[in-house]
Order: C-alpha cells, then structure tokens, then sequence
C-alpha cells in the first residue's frame, strides 16, 4: 500500500483500512469483511460473508498489483455525486468501492441475494455537454 494513500486515510479519519473493511455488506445483521491481498503476484479483492461460524469467500476483482488501489466504503445514507446522471444522491445500504488510480472505480453492493457490480464513471469519464 503506497504511503500516500494511508495518509490520506488517516487524514479522512476512514473508518477501516485502505486494503481492509469491516461491515454488514449483505444486510443480514452480521458483519462481513472485504480485503484487497496480493497472493501469487495478483492483487485480490475479496469478500468473506460471515455465515455462522464460517464464512463464504467471493472473488470480487483479479488485478495486476498496484500499490495504489484501496477499498472505500460507503455507509447507508452517505451522499455521492453521481455523474452520469449529475445529481447528488444517497447510498441506500453499505457499498463496497474499489478505487483505482488510472481507471474508474468498481461498485458492489448486495441485491436480490447476490453481489452486483458495476464500474462507477467519474468526472473524467462522464461528458457533461
């Protein structure tokens, strides 16, 4: 993890770690955990759903490690810009983004029982005109 972004997460006062979140991602009352790791020269984004006394792995991203890159969350009724629409809107329930430094960002957020993703177009991917 580059030193610029702890920084900047310590700065922010973030409630989690750039590479670790802790949080109710599937909206069932238990706490499940998302981590960014670098196993066999991939960087990995992963979800581990608690499940009783285990807990359910999902693959959410296989990148090129990059130093770079960390996990935002996004509590329920926090507030985001939207630029595709240009409206300000609020997070419904806990989202999960995956920030990287030379592409748009990838959303996940729990839906009809399952994780849905989508690619989050921000200001400089977005013609307004």
């Amino acid at each position: 993890m580059a030193p610029q972004v702890r920084e900047w997460f310590a700065q922010q006062r973030f409630g989690h770690e750039p590479n670790v979140a802790h949080f109710d991602f599937d909206l069932d009352g238990t706490p499940d955990w998302a981590l960014e790791i670098v196993v066999s020269g991939r960087q990995l984004t992963v979800m581990l759903l608690a499940r009783g006394t285990a807990f359910e792995f999902r693959l959410l991203a296989n990148d090129p490690p990059d130093p770079f890159t960390y996990l935002l969350v996004n509590r329920r009724g926090d507030r985001e810009f939207n630029f595709e629409t240009l409206k300000w809107f609020r997070h419904p329930h806990d989202t999960l983004q995956l920030m990287y430094f030379d592409r748009p960002p990838l959303l996940f957020e729990w839906s009809n029982g399952r994780i849905e993703k989508r690619l989050v177009p921000n200001d400089e991917e977005t013609d307004s005109r």
